[in-house]
């Protein structure tokens, strides 16, 4: 949609620049836009009311004539199609000092596939796709290949949360969650993966509450690393957009990152870890390494501003869910600014590993001796996912303090058992119609034996009375928080 002058007045004010595409989309329907001689004189008289209404923003750079227009061949349309050739002229007469993209993607191949980088490896100029986890080695292969320069449009699918699935969906008809239940395919049936989550976790999920939980776990490690992966590209990937961000109907699946009622899934704290402004991250083979021999991982800075840092210490940790350590490296020096630094491997024989869960914990420590980034990423030692089902219970300690005028809490936790608690999760105990907000600085992290983390939980126009947190992981059962 064209958005109104408010929005532009925003992009103008906090220097946001706005690609502003014209309404066509293929939406999955029809790909090619109509032909017919009405439609394209439609189409220009609209786009000569809208462009002088717009042109006077400069945060308008960019104008594009729609969305995922392509021929039957897969390749994106261009201005020879007559009614984007029609819309270029109405830019280049009214709004000449922007610019104009026939459609998006550009191409020349439509998607970001293994086969379209094996046969047209430089042709990944601009691409979409794919939105669905692809596997636990093969999501790595994909990202670990890519040759984009823009990637603007891609996604990792996953599934609402469970409050929001009782309020939408009747618990009769919430299992199966596939595509033969005619209440699932009517909510979502284009990103419902089961199979996939199934197979990940190795066909052990019997009840929506667990299908959940596991599809919302790949939906934001599938996509984090996808995002990584294009951030320590830079500057041969200069553009990530993932799709999408906000969830405009009650979908049961969805690439969103807030479900229908505005409440973030796990995928929207690892997208918001992934893009700070100084990170780092590794790159590895797979997820689940079973039948193989060795664990290899290399280690990544990415710094997206110009402020030299100094000197800064990186160190490096393979590490049970148990707390015991198999493996550690530290690295020192400086990192380029507004780019990718590699800064080296770290490798494991995996005959070594005694456990069926380990980590990979990496922290950047500033002169300062402050942690300024850090990053953690669970691995499996088996051919699937089944381990973390497995994981024994542990316990997590919660310390609370107020701010003074009430509208902070700042919780202090601790897993003071002796296995990680995977995945903690902070939720608010209302109903999901209730009104107000809860925001947390971070959530849905794993806390290794002994470790602890400050979170500050800020409330928004929610009654003294009703502030009552649940707190719980994977293997920690729910305690509430008052």
């Amino acid at each position: 949609m064209i958005e109104k002058d408010a929005f532009y007045e925003l992009c103008n004010r906090y220097g946001i620049m706005v690609w502003q595409e014209f309404i066509q989309s293929s939406s999955g329907i029809a790909n090619k836009p109509s032909e017919d001689e009405a439609f394209i004189t439609m189409m220009v008289q609209e786009a000569e009311q809208i462009i002088p209404r717009k042109r006077n923003h400069p945060s308008l750079v960019l104008w594009c004539g729609g969305n995922e227009l392509q021929d039957s061949d897969d390749r994106p349309l261009d201005d020879t199609e007559p009614v984007l050739g029609a819309l270029r002229k109405v830019v280049e007469t009214l709004h000449p000092d922007a610019l104009w993209l026939p459609t998006s993607p550009t191409g020349r191949c439509f998607s970001n596939t293994l086969d379209n980088i094996e046969q047209d490896p430089t042709g990944q100029h601009d691409v979409h796709g794919p939105w669905e986890f692809q596997g636990l080695s093969q999501q790595y292969e994909l990202y670990n290949k890519g040759t984009s320069l823009l990637h603007s449009e891609f996604g990792v699918e996953g599934m609402t949360h469970l409050k929001t699935l009782d309020h939408t969906i009747s618990e009769s008809n919430q299992w199966p969650a596939n595509r033969d239940n005619p209440v699932y395919f009517h909510r979502g049936s284009w990103w419902i993966n089961e199979p996939m989550i199934q197979s990940s976790f190795g066909n052990e999920l019997h009840h929506p509450e667990e299908l959940i939980r596991a599809s919302q776990f790949l939906q934001a490690e599938g996509l984090r690393y996808a995002v990584e992966s294009n951030l320590r590209r830079m500057w041969q990937n200069s553009g990530t957009l993932p799709w999408q961000f906000n969830e405009p109907f009650p979908n049961a699946y969805c690439t969103s990152a807030l479900d229908y009622f505005t409440n973030p899934k796990p995928i929207y704290y690892a997208m918001a870890r992934a893009y700070q402004t100084i990170q780092v991250s590794a790159s590895f083979a797979m997820m689940a390494w079973a039948g193989q021999e060795t664990f290899k991982a290399d280690v990544w800075v990415v710094q997206s501003d110009r402020i030299e840092l100094g000197e800064l210490t990186s160190q490096w940790c393979l590490i049970g869910a148990s707390g015991h350590v198999y493996s550690e490296a530290e690295w020192q020096g400086k990192v380029v600014p507004n780019a990718a630094t590699r800064l080296g491997t770290i490798e494991l024989s995996l005959q070594q590993l005694q456990e069926d869960v380990f980590f990979f914990r990496i922290h950047l420590v500033n002169a300062a001796k402050e942690v300024i980034s850090s990053n953690c990423y669970p691995f499996s030692i088996k051919a699937n996912l089944v381990p973390m089902l497995e994981l024994p219970q542990t316990s997590i300690q919660v310390e609370k303090t107020i701010s003074e005028e009430g509208a902070f809490w700042q919780l202090q936790l601790m897993n003071v058992g002796a296995q990680a608690a995977f995945l903690v999760h902070l939720e608010d105990t209302r109903s999901v119609t209730a009104e107000g907000y809860v925001y947390y600085t971070d959530n849905d992290f794993s806390l290794l034996p002994g470790e602890s983390k400050s979170i500050n939980v800020r409330w928004s126009s929610i009654p003294e009375a009703d502030k009552k947190l649940n707190l719980s992981a994977w293997n920690s059962p729910i305690q509430i928080i008052l």
